[in-house]
């Protein structure tokens, strides 16, 4: 099955900046405090540069990006299953092992190094060879949660997928849920993963046990590509009982 993992043209029109950080919900206000609609965003488990490889070369092609940053955190989620996987011996799925965990095979001896040293390192050198000599400066800021204050602890945590995008998350959130009545999609309880990635969206389900599941479509053309990619998250056997909605922000939502 091909995903639609594919760049928002509009969105980076402008940007002469790409994040690629976390998909974690903790994150979003500091995404949107330093992004400031000037930056195209990427997100994902861990801020891997390997599972959004595809939409970052997309980006990088239009020729408008001078600057990369590069935001990991500490107490990631994506990083414990990692640590779990590769010191306690923890189990994970094939499909998660490959695409995220093996790069990590050797490299670290704790879960603090891992988060605070390994994994930014590991990014920044993948996201060098994707940039090949490019004058394109590249900046990594391992981000710490508890100074951001982001609360959230207490309320039920969504989902959102979409598409690479400059716009604030308070807007895009606010307009999916006029565009979609009843459905809530808080800053601080919602993960983003920009674009779709199975590995992303298994762990932000499976492992964290994510049940509202929102594609969020800046218009028709996008809702129809993530028609694939939803039908695709809800045949499998981990996202039973979760509910996945495809939101159009110019229409409403136009699938359950």
């Amino acid at each position: 099955m091909e995903f639609s993992n594919k760049a928002e043209d509009d969105a980076s029109a402008n940007a002469d900046t790409l994040i690629l950080a976390c998909m974690d919900r903790r994150l979003n206000s500091e995404i949107d405090r330093i992004g400031g609609g000037t930056a195209v965003v990427v997100r994902n488990a861990g801020a891997d540069v390997g599972l959004a490889k595809v939409a970052i070369e997309r980006i990088l092609e239009q020729g408008n990006i001078g600057n990369v940053l590069i935001l990991p955190h500490l107490d990631c989620g994506a990083m414990g299953l990692v640590a779990g996987s590769l010191l306690d011996k923890k189990r994970v799925d094939d499909q998660v092992y490959s695409g995220l965990v093996r790069q990590f095979e050797g490299s670290f001896r704790s879960r603090n190094e891992l988060e605070s040293e390994v994994n930014p390192m590991m990014q920044r050198h993948r996201l060098e060879d994707i940039i090949n000599g490019r004058d394109i400066g590249i900046e990594v800021r391992c981000l710490d949660p508890s100074r951001l204050n982001p609360g959230g602890t207490d309320c039920t945590h969504s989902l959102a997928i979409m598409n690479p995008s400059a716009s604030a998350y308070e807007a895009i959130f606010k307009s999916a849920e006029r565009s979609a009545g009843g459905m809530t999609l808080g800053m601080a309880s919602t993960y983003v993963v920009q674009p779709f990635d199975a590995v992303s969206a298994r762990i932000a389900v499976e492992s964290l046990g994510i049940k509202n599941v929102a594609f969020i479509a800046a218009n028709r053309r996008e809702a129809e590509g993530f028609k694939a990619d939803a039908l695709f998250l809800g045949r499998q056997d981990y996202s039973s009982g979760a509910s996945i909605n495809i939101v159009d922000l110019t229409r409403r939502r136009i699938k359950e």
